[in-house]
């Protein structure tokens, strides 16, 4: 077999385009496909960045000139929701990292998530189930003044949504209720199922893996995400304002959890990364919620973005190819690198965090081309010589250093100070309270 793969990048989030040059830059074939909901009004997105002939729109036409070539071909598709057709494509052969049905299954289905949490003996915070707002608000109404709630809808549409609220207090929570049952009639959605779920004073952090359909690949990663779209963990809920991503060889959190997902995964011929989303408690003052223990909050099994970037940047700064990852995952091979390194990774969007295409769609952007490897493109294309914003996020710009505090510094004062995008906006904090967080998981013995 030839050293060379043939990549074809499924993009049903949008997520693949600075990974994908990257391996392109390695020396492979690469194919980016965009799904149709992902391509509609942003046609133009990756144009110049990769050629017409890599540009796709049709997955399995593609496919077909590689069906006596499958094992040179390795699929990558970045988010769930076509789970099913990620173990078709598996039972007929092909190398598939990340999607499932398994995979769609415990993201999207609470209660059965739960209950695989459960079964690897992850405690969880108590909640409760509800079907209608108004229950949800009659049960508010007999409650305490000062308790607090999480309120996560239930489903594929609410994954990772910015519709998951934190009530301050009861009143709060049902004037957020009101606002949604009000939102659900102005914009045509509805929510069939959600849980208010028992607010735990402690600590966030998830942990994750990659599985190769056998077994976890070596080491484990420790993601200190931040979702608030404002500092101070103020604003509106996104996908991701940044993290700080750091790889260990070995942990207790892995030993004692994430391990034993392996027969499940196994079983489903899982291919991919899996996270799991914790709070670690700092103890309830009634003793219901136990210091330093971690109560589960829910699975993420497919890349996480912006995650999947910032682990990409710490392989390139330990000298390793990005796409000799992807194929020791996909072909159960060895993939070693320095994991003392720590990565920081801010996401910045142009303007507001609201921004709508046609608001930004068009307007040039450059930087200064020292630091062209730390930037990880999303909705950019190449024309006339500039680089140009198709849409929001424009990028993820990423700091490799051996620790914390020179990677942050790093990303701020150096690559982002010579990024040059109209109307910028990124938070300034990112990285602030990773200190904390390390500091309690070592004290609790976690890492």
């Amino acid at each position: 077999m030839s050293n060379k793969r043939t990549f074809i990048f499924v993009n049903i989030g949008g997520d693949w385009e600075g990974i994908a040059q990257r391996v392109k830059a390695e020396g492979h074939q690469v194919y980016n496909y965009r799904t149709k909901d992902q391509v509609k009004g942003r046609e133009n997105t990756d144009e110049g960045i990769f050629t017409p002939k890599e540009r796709i729109d049709d997955l399995f036409e593609i496919l077909n000139k590689f069906m006596d070539k499958k094992e040179e071909v390795i699929i990558l598709f970045d988010d769930n929701g076509y789970g099913d057709e990620c173990d078709y494509l598996r039972s007929e052969g092909w190398k598939v990292i990340g999607g499932a049905a398994f995979a769609d299954k415990i993201e999207y289905d609470r209660a059965f998530g739960l209950n695989v949490m459960k079964g690897i003996g992850l405690n969880l915070p108590d909640e409760k189930t509800f079907s209608t707002i108004d229950e949800g608000i009659r049960f508010l109404e007999g409650e305490d003044e000062d308790v607090r709630f999480v309120f996560k809808p239930d489903g594929e549409v609410f994954a990772g949504s910015s519709k998951t609220y934190l009530g301050k207090n009861r009143q709060d929570l049902i004037d957020y209720l009101k606002w949604i049952k009000a939102d659900c009639i102005e914009r045509h959605y509805t929510i069939t199922k959600f849980v208010l779920q028992e607010f735990v004073e402690g600590i966030e952090a998830d942990f994750a893996a990659y599985f190769n359909g056998e077994e976890f690949m070596p080491g484990c990663i420790l993601d200190i995400e931040e979702k608030k779209s404002g500092d101070g963990n103020k604003g509106e809920a996104t996908g991701c304002m940044g993290n700080i991503i750091i790889f260990f060889d070995s942990c207790k959190y892995f030993d004692k959890y994430i391990q034993k997902l392996t027969p499940a995964l196994k079983a489903k011929k899982y291919v991919g990364q899996i996270s799991i989303n914790n709070i670690f408690a700092k103890g309830s003052k009634d003793g219901k919620y136990k210091a330093g223990v971690p109560y589960g909050l829910e699975f993420t099994p497919r890349f996480g973005w912006d995650s999947q970037t910032t682990e990409m940047s710490i392989h390139k700064a330990s000298k390793q190819n990005v796409s000799d990852f992807y194929i020791a995952l996909a072909e159960r091979g060895e993939f070693k690198f320095n994991s003392k390194l720590v990565g920081c990774g801010v996401r910045v969007y142009t303007g507001s965090i609201n921004l709508k295409r046609e608001d930004v769609s068009g307007r040039f952007f450059s930087f200064d081309p020292s630091v062209k490897d730390n930037l990880w493109f999303y909705s950019v294309s190449f024309k006339n010589n500039s680089t140009v914003i198709e849409d929001n996020p424009v990028l993820m710009a990423n700091a490799v250093k051996p620790n914390l505090k020179a990677s942050i510094t790093d990303c701020y004062d150096n690559v982002l100070a010579k990024l040059n995008v109209p109307d910028v906006y990124y938070r300034m904090e990112i990285g602030k309270r990773a200190e904390e967080v390390i500091r309690f998981l070592n004290k609790h013995g976690w890492i």
